[in-house]
């Protein structure tokens, strides 16, 4: 995993050190749709958002383009109850549980351009790795101590790796500046979260017995719309 995100820092340190070349960079953002595959099951949406600062090569004959991005993405999934339960003759609805990872993120890959007069329409696909920097797993840490049903807090991946499918627009305002609207689907290719089977839990249905949580895995997925402004630095060779 070091090694991975080691290339993807040398292929961005590489393109940033290509002053001599024409080059895009700018800033991006928008709402994001994280989910999260529990084991054999999806998990429900988690709505949140995402901001990224990105840059690329550019050459406005050459429909290929090679970029780098540094970002900060919310992953995670929410639970929600949708019938309320009775006890003592009290009916309660049960709020939402959401899981937030909070993660910085690295993004490497290549771009493929359809090159018009005015707004040019692309694809891209890139190498993604990702830290979580911080998560709200210790809202469920009481309940864990009663009943281990919830995530650990301990037991969170730092380091992912993911891939990241995306189509979008570039939208000029004149010869240095434009907008974007963009479209990502990123799945993570390694877990976010791994436990493995938890014995000897006192069983709340059957006092005076025990039983077992089985192992829990999660990995990431989000669907991300970005909107974003970029700037051209454009370098002219005068013979």
């Amino acid at each position: 995993m070091k090694r991975i995100f080691g290339v993807m820092l040398l292929i961005i340190v590489g393109c940033t050190l290509s002053l001599s070349q024409s080059s895009r960079f700018g800033l991006k953002f928008g709402p994001t749709m994280a989910t999260q595959k529990w084991n054999y099951f999806q998990n429900g949406p988690l709505f949140k958002g995402h901001a990224d600062l990105w840059m690329e090569s550019y050459d406005e004959n050459e429909p290929y383009s090679i970029f780098g991005q540094l970002g900060y993405h919310i992953r995670g999934s929410a639970t929600r109850y949708t019938s309320p339960i009775t006890f003592q003759s009290n009916t309660y609805n049960l709020p939402t549980d959401k899981f937030i990872f909070r993660n910085a993120s690295l993004l490497v890959g290549f771009k493929k351009k359809f090159l018009k007069q005015t707004m040019s329409a692309y694809y891209s696909i890139g190498l993604r790795g990702e830290y979580n920097v911080s998560n709200n797993l210790d809202l469920y840490k009481q309940i864990n101590e009663l009943v281990p049903i919830y995530p650990f807090k301990d037991l969170v991946k730092k380091a992912v790796l993911g891939v990241t499918f995306g189509a979008g627009f570039d939208i000029p305002f004149n010869d240095f500046v434009g907008g974007i609207f963009e479209l990502n689907i990123a799945p993570d290719i390694t877990k976010q979260y791994y436990q493995p089977q938890i014995n000897n839990i006192i069983n709340i249905y059957q006092p005076g017995s025990t039983t077992s949580i089985g192992e829990k895995s999660i990995k990431n997925l989000a669907l991300e719309i970005s909107l974003g402004i970029y700037f051209l630095r454009k370098v002219t060779y005068i013979d």
